[in-house]
């Protein structure tokens, strides 16, 4: 068992069985999924908005697509940086969201709590104006302050899991991933338009990049899966809870080591 992960979490540690890719990435996509909204209901306590934050009620509030706050996940306290899959249905992830996540993870170094990262994104901003503001510095910046912060970490890879806006915060101590979640450099149909100029073939290009829970594990990016998502978020909650007080109680120089090597062995 990694080190990261509790005993007796619960949760599935290791490879599992991983579904189909390319029905992961459709569940995932269902607009009835559970989101960041339900993580946080279920699992966190006196969270307190970052920023400009705003994470309105409703299925059809536009909200922020990066949500940061103050919170008790299962009364550790953290700073959770999330991205919310309801909000980009109305704006995707752009620079200022990226310079958000990027304040919120300064503030938890100076505050010493440790961070918690929710991905959950079909990918950040494609336009032209998002790549003259910077976009692919701001991705760069976000996941180097995230690798380089003494704090403790966890990842949380909660649904889609698409390009550089999900790259950008997954370099954690621990990385939990609820079992029909996926993460790719490219979404399935970009990769299939690069390789035949149609996303005719985004089904198998999903199966062929390894991109589900199961595949992640066995590569070494995720440390826990956890089974049963859809029907109780509660569960996953307390899973990342767990892996919160895990990190949290590791030699700060050694857990950041680690994190960098790992990030490092994944990139190469």
């Amino acid at each position: 068992m990694h080190p990261a992960v509790p005993a007796g979490a619960g949760p599935v540690a290791g490879p599992v069985e991983a579904p189909d890719p390319w029905a992961s990435v459709l569940a995932t996509r269902a607009p009835d999924r559970l989101g960041l909204r339900d993580f946080l209901a279920a699992s966190a306590s006196d969270v307190t908005l970052l920023g400009a934050s705003d994470l309105r009620e409703g299925t059809d509030a536009q909200g922020t697509p990066i949500v940061t706050a103050l919170a008790l996940l299962r009364g550790t306290p953290c700073v959770v940086v999330g991205q919310d899959r309801l909000a980009q249905r109305h704006r995707p992830i752009g620079v200022r969201d990226l310079r958000a996540a990027r304040h919120a993870i300064q503030r938890a170094t100076e505050l010493r709590l440790p961070v918690l990262t929710v991905i959950d994104t079909p990918g950040a901003e494609l336009s032209d104006e998002a790549e003259r503001a910077g976009l692919a510095a701001a991705i760069a910046h976000c996941l180097a302050v995230l690798l380089a912060t003494p704090v403790p970490t966890v990842s949380v890879l909660l649904g889609q899991g698409a390009g550089g806006a999900a790259l950008a915060l997954l370099p954690a101590d621990a990385v939990v991933a609820a079992e029909d979640a996926w993460l790719a450099p490219l979404p399935p149909e970009g990769a299939s338009m690069i390789m035949h100029h149609s996303v005719d073939h985004a089904a198998d290009m999903a199966r062929g990049q390894r991109i589900t829970a199961g595949d992640l594990c066995r590569l070494g990016a995720v440390d826990l899966v956890v089974p049963g998502v859809r029907d109780r978020m509660a569960g996953l909650g307390e899973a990342v809870a767990a892996c919160l007080r895990t990190v949290s109680g590791h030699d700060s120089v050694t857990r950041l080591a680690a994190r960098r090597d790992r990030h490092r062995r994944l990139s190469l």
